[in-house]
Formats: C-alpha cells, structure tokens, sequence
C-alpha cells in the first residue's frame, strides 16, 4: 500500500501552506528554525535541528504539530529549491512578521554562518508541546 506516496510535490506545498496558516504563533516559532534548515546550506545546519524530530518522541505520542514537521522534514529534502522559495513566499505572505524574521535569520546564516536563535528555536518544539493544547489538539 502506497497510498502515502500519491502526492504530488505541489499537493505536499498545499498541505504545507494551510497547515501554517491553522498554527498558533508558537507553533510558527518553532516552524522558523525548521524552514531555515530546509533552505540554508547544509554545512551549517547539519545535526543542529536534526536530532528534533526524534526529541521527546520515545515517552509518549507525537502530537498533530510535531507529525506535520516530520512529514515537512521528509517531504522538503526532495523538492526542488523553487518549491522551498515557494513556501517560504507564502508563509511571508500569510505572516508578513515571520517573513521578516525568516529573511533576517536566512540573512545572517548566509552572511556567517551562525545564528544562536536557530539552536534556541531548535529546543522549543517539543517544550511548547507540553504547554500548548493546541499542539496536541486533533482535528
């Protein structure tokens, strides 16, 4: 059964797109760090981010926002680098603060390479999970 696999990559950007715009501002928060990964280079991100979506998954059930990320995670590392510039055109304009701050944050990586708010982002996944009820609100 591949049921899973019939998605096209814009259908996966579809999902993408309306699953940011049912996010509440924290969830938003802990996405940034995770689209930056997605489209800084690799050198810089290699292992900051990545260990998340394991993080705190052994204890108990993903939540609905950390299932959306994994789905991210493995849809994104095949899409071509115009569908990523797609999405983080669309979040911009759905949320023109997160644009702002995702151009800054992609600014200083590309410039040099370090950014202590992704490493600090990067940990409020799974924190805010046990604090928000939307997190693990299903729908």
């Amino acid at each position: 059964m591949s049921g899973g696999n019939n998605l096209t990559t814009d259908g996966e950007l579809r999902y993408m797109i309306q699953w940011f715009n049912e996010w509440s501002e924290l969830q938003r928060q802990d996405f940034l760090p995770i689209l930056l990964e997605c489209l800084s280079p690799e050198s810089y991100v290699n292992g900051l981010v990545g260990g998340m979506a394991e993080a705190s998954c052994n204890d108990k059930p993903m939540s609905l926002f950390q299932c959306r990320v994994k789905l991210f995670r493995e849809w994104s590392s095949k899409w071509p680098q115009n569908i990523k510039e797609k999405l983080s055109e669309k979040v911009a304009e759905i949320d023109p603060t997160f644009g702002d701050k995702f151009t800054n944050e992609l600014q200083i990586l590309q410039t040099n390479g370090t950014n202590s708010s992704v490493s600090e982002a990067s940990d409020a996944v799974n924190d805010h999970n046990d604090k928000s009820p939307t997190a693990t609100q299903e729908y």
